[in-house]
């Protein structure tokens, strides 16, 4: 065997010919993909780039109000592929192998951590990562939504603080059924209030936005129950988009406006919405209502 290598040029040079050629074929491997940036413009001038991430049939459709009046970054998940159909929404993710959580919080909340990877995913297509604060929108009563809500805001909370958003706050709707419902749907509503409570104390949740659906029920008795939660979803997303939208607006009243909105982003507060004016016990030490 010959002692010659034609890498290092070394041993019995006299076995080399003319002829003797090494051709080595270098793969082709493709250039790194650079990740498209989708700019998220929300449709009418705001204050602040707010996101919402709607979970439940009842969370789903107060984002998709949001949606529906220009915000650009909003996201809804489900159990069930009938409830996301039902919305207009872009941006949807089902999670979890079952259809529905049939009222069962439980259920919903472990197939839940069972896919939080995927969540997170989704919440950075939904809302990208040029973001001043995530609104999470919760039907308090049902079993998606009222299951996974404590567990989506922690997961909001994280991905604000890996993007660096403007605020360490995640915003909470909760919307709070009608007394009607039956009493499951009471103690459903009564456990996730309690665990927005608890996030509240432990300074991740802020603004908590408490709707109250038998309030709004008592003033719009003989609307119909399609019809009604139109009306209930526009008291709140009408007015919170007022006053992100009149800041942009040169007036006497817009500094004082932007004063609230930002002390709103900042510091702790929540806010209780049970009819159609908002009713604001803010912790603000700047302002006193």
């Amino acid at each position: 065997m010959s002692d010659f290598n034609p890498i290092y040029n070394t041993g019995n040079e006299d076995e080399v010919t003319n002829n003797d050629t090494f051709d080595f074929a270098m793969p082709d491997i493709p250039e790194p993909t650079q990740e498209e940036k989708v700019e998220l413009k929300d449709k009418d001038a705001v204050g602040f780039k707010f996101g919402f991430i709607g979970a439940g049939q009842g969370g789903g459709k107060l984002a998709e109000t949001f949606s529906s009046i220009g915000y650009a970054r909003v996201g809804v998940i489900n159990t069930a592929d009938q409830d996301l159909a039902t919305l207009n929404v872009k941006n949807k993710l089902k999670f979890g192998e079952q259809q529905g959580a049939g009222k069962n919080r439980s259920i919903a909340k472990q197939a839940f951590l069972d896919n939080k990877e995927d969540v997170v995913d989704f919440i950075k297509d939904s809302v990208g990562t040029d973001i001043d604060r995530i609104f999470v929108t919760i039907g308090a009563g049902g079993g998606t939504g009222a299951g996974v809500s404590s567990e989506l805001v922690k997961t909001v909370h994280q991905y604000q603080q890996t993007v660096k958003s403007t605020s360490p706050y995640v915003g909470l709707i909760l919307a709070l059924p009608k007394l009607s419902e039956g009493k499951k749907v009471s103690q459903n509503a009564y456990e996730t209030l309690k665990e927005a409570c608890e996030l509240v104390e432990q300074k991740i949740v802020s603004p908590l936005i408490i709707l109250d659906n038998e309030k709004i029920n008592n003033l719009y008795p003989k609307l119909s129950v399609n019809k009604f939660w139109q009306v209930a979803n526009a008291n709140i997303c009408s007015l919170f988009h007022l006053f992100n939208n009149i800041i942009t607006k040169n007036s006497q009243y817009s500094t004082f406006i932007q004063m609230i909105l930002e002390q709103f982003l900042i510091l702790e507060s929540w806010f209780l919405v049970p009819q159609i004016s908002m009713i604001l016990k803010v912790n603000l030490p700047s302002l006193k209502l």
